[in-house]
């Protein structure tokens, strides 16, 4: 696949994040900094486009999520110049609505719960948040100074959790 800067058609790009799309079967890369999708068929890695989004000045940030609710829809995250997310069709990547992000910290992680239908996400810098998808009313826990985060990871509830825990990392 692709390791380290993209050199195509005059993007020179990094890439940290990806996420799979089951409802177009395709594999779906923020561009670092710019307004473009990598887009690519995980069945022939060859097969890609450069997906252009229109965010109206606005530029992808550079180490930010991108999450499929696996319904059709892709949420991302604007850095510049303000923090929002974005959620786009996956079929079309037609912009469904934008969320100004309190604080203005654009978020490192990201993970969608279906089950409760809330996106949530976090930085390095900043508080633990959650979007409900349906109202977008994001929601802040404000962490302790000095409490570094990076990563995160959903786990579902099954037999051996009683709730479906996020674990920040």
């Amino acid at each position: 696949f692709v390791d380290g800067p993209l050199s195509i058609g005059g993007l020179d790009n990094s890439m940290e994040a990806m996420c799979y799309d089951p409802i177009t079967d395709k594999i779906i890369i923020p561009l670092s900094s710019t307004s473009n999708l990598f887009v690519v068929d995980p069945n022939n890695l060859s097969n890609f486009t450069i997906q252009p989004i229109v965010l109206g000045g606005e530029v992808l940030h550079v180490s930010a999520p991108i999450m499929s609710d696996n319904s059709g829809n892709i949420y991302c995250f604007t850095e510049s110049p303000t923090a929002k997310v974005i959620k786009l069709n996956s079929s079309t990547f037609t912009v469904l609505s934008t969320t100004v992000i309190p604080g203005g910290v654009p978020p490192h992680s990201g993970k969608i719960n279906i089950t409760d239908n809330k996106l949530y996400f976090t930085s390095t810098s900043g508080p633990f948040n959650n979007m409900d998808l349906n109202t977008n009313i994001i929601t802040q826990l404000i962490i302790p100074a000095g409490l570094y985060t990076d990563d995160m990871c959903y786990i579902p509830a099954d037999p051996f959790w009683v709730n479906p825990n996020i674990v920040i990392l």
